[in-house]
């Protein structure tokens, strides 16, 4: 058997930690931009390079960011992906912890439950069937089937449908990077790369670049149904890089919950590059960074979150309202609950304009860091610290 395969890992910019910000603008701003992809590329882990197509088509290029850096400024542990970076070095390793398969390491080490270097194509169904695209696989599991992604960089030109809950798995948001070019105008569910309607799902271990959304979600009836995220970056979207919405009569016990997520350099003309309507929501050691939206970084209406730990940094509201996170619901507000989190401390990373806007100018929770806040709580304040 040969040795696992890998891809350059992208490396976290993050920013230090420091004490609260009482007030005061925030002058934020975002830049970054995601490169390309073409054709499904693995280099060995010993150095030798080998391929494998995903695609058939397309030519490789370097993928770029901004707001990722191989030095690092910073030390930040993230429970949730066991994510450890080195302010000297920038070296960081992510082993997944939680159910199913875990989700690789930077270091180019996979732990999928497949071989991937037995020739066979890059994309398993669990229990029989192998593709060279990852729409594909997806098309082909079953309701409550899981399928696994290998390392490699793959192009999808389509919204990627989710009609059943089903597990889709990569080897690690650093050995597995999806570009998708699916657009509103070209009439693929609104543009998104993956869509679920009334339907949850796990997506797990890799990096989706591009699209309108690169996840949309409507759980609008039915029984409730469970959301969950995990060690997947969202980078370079049009409009938000999740957009989740439970429209008028949510199911009650629909859930979202996202851990490790990232989501970065979106560069929206509506919400956020994180939208939540209607939906309960748990973030866990997620990040959000670097994006400039209508209303920053977080939307959320008529929803109750949790978020515990990660960043949301450098996030930019083109509008009056948002920044970090902005509130839109009648009376009474869900609470927004903030538990050991990094909202930004200092110009470089603050948000802007606010760090947490509940719709009234009067009303701005400025947080930094570490921030520990109940927000939305209808007491004269936007954010009470706790």
């Amino acid at each position: 058997m040969t040795p696992m395969t890998r891809l350059l890992a992208f490396a976290l910019l993050t920013a230090p930690l420091g004490a609260c910000d009482d007030g005061g603008n925030d002058d934020g701003g975002a830049d970054g931009s995601g490169g390309s992809s073409g054709v499904a590329t693995t280099a060995s882990s010993s150095g030798g390079a080998s391929s494998a197509s995903a695609s058939g088509s397309g030519t490789p290029q370097t993928s770029t960011s901004d707001s990722t850096s191989s030095t690092g400024d910073s030390d930040v542990t993230t429970a949730g992906a066991d994510t450890t970076g080195d302010a000297s070095t920038g070296e960081t390793s992510a082993e997944g912890s939680s159910g199913g398969a875990s989700t690789g390491s930077s270091t180019g080490q996979s732990s999928l439950p497949i071989d991937c270097d037995d020739g066979d194509l890059p994309v398993r169904v669990e229990g029989g069937g192998s593709y060279s695209e990852v729409s594909a696989g997806v098309a082909a599991t079953p309701p409550g089937g899981t399928v696994y992604i290998c390392p490699g960089e793959y192009t999808e030109d389509a919204t990627m449908e989710i009609d059943f809950p089903i597990s889709v798995v990569g080897a690690g948001p650093n050995l597995v990077h999806i570009e998708t070019s699916a657009s509103f105008m070209s009439g693929q569910s609104d543009g998104a790369g993956f869509n679920a309607v009334n339907s949850g799902f796990t997506l797990e271990g890799f990096t989706l670049e591009g699209g309108r959304y690169g996840v949309s979600v409507f759980l609008y009836q039915g029984p409730g149904h469970e959301v969950v995220i995990r060690d997947v970056t969202f980078r370079g979207s049009d409009d938000a890089g999740v957009y989740i919405s439970g429209g008028a009569n949510p199911p009650d016990d629909a859930s979202a919950t996202f851990e490790g997520m990232i989501v970065e350099d979106v560069q929206g003309a509506v919400d956020a590059a994180v939208a939540i309507r209607d939906i309960s929501s748990t973030f866990v050691d997620s990040i959000i960074r670097d994006n400039v939206t209508e209303h920053g970084g977080l939307y959320v209406q008529d929803a109750p979150v949790v978020f515990e730990g990660g960043q949301v940094i450098r996030n930019t509201a083109t509008e009056t309202n948002g920044g970090g996170a902005y509130i839109q619901s009648g009376f009474p507000y869900p609470e927004f609950v903030i538990t050991g989190s990094d909202w930004g401390e200092g110009a470089a990373n603050e948000n802007a304009p606010n760090d947490f806007d509940c719709g009234n100018s009067t009303d701005v929770g400025w947080l930094g860091a570490p921030a520990n806040a109940t927000c939305a709580t209808n007491d004269g304040d936007c954010c009470t610290p706790d």
